[in-house]
């Protein structure tokens, strides 16, 4: 959810980003593939594919020191999972960077609905995750 404040992308483009997306010397975060969500068999699953809503959407930011350490520390702990739950731990997904504990690739919904519930935790002022993709947008008023 930080990297989506920080640099205002969308939830398919956050859950998208891999780790070749990252250039740690040149401090670079590149935007080019996405993470969605598809009906197979009834049943809703996260699918990656590198198309992605318009051209202006494949992008290169510059990595925000606080985003090279979230990603670092991240890197470490998905390091920690995959020891310790071994043969258990998805492999398919090791090149991605939003993934859980047990190394799958997070739905996009689940975003949502985990943003929504850690608003209301913390009893903070109402917005949808895409709201972070526009922090600095007023509420339109009326002229008379």
């Amino acid at each position: 959810m930080k990297i989506a404040a920080y640099y205002g992308l969308r939830r398919s483009e956050v859950l998208g980003l891999k780790r070749d997306a990252i250039n740690f010397a040149e401090k670079s975060i590149s935007i080019h593939h996405k993470v969605i969500e598809v009906q197979v068999d009834g049943k809703f699953v996260p699918y990656g594919e590198d198309v992605l809503k318009t051209k202006a959407s494949i992008r290169t930011l510059p990595l925000l020191p606080v985003i090279e350490k979230l990603l670092l520390e991240e890197k470490e702990k998905q390091e920690t999972f995959r020891r310790l739950f071994k043969k258990d731990y998805c492999k398919q997904y090791l090149d991605y960077i939003c993934v859980d504990q047990m190394g799958n690739l997070l739905r996009p919904n689940f975003v949502t609905e985990h943003f929504s519930y850690m608003v209301d935790k913390f009893n903070l002022k109402k917005i949808r995750f895409h709201d972070l993709r526009h922090p600095n947008v007023k509420p339109k008023t009326k002229s008379f």
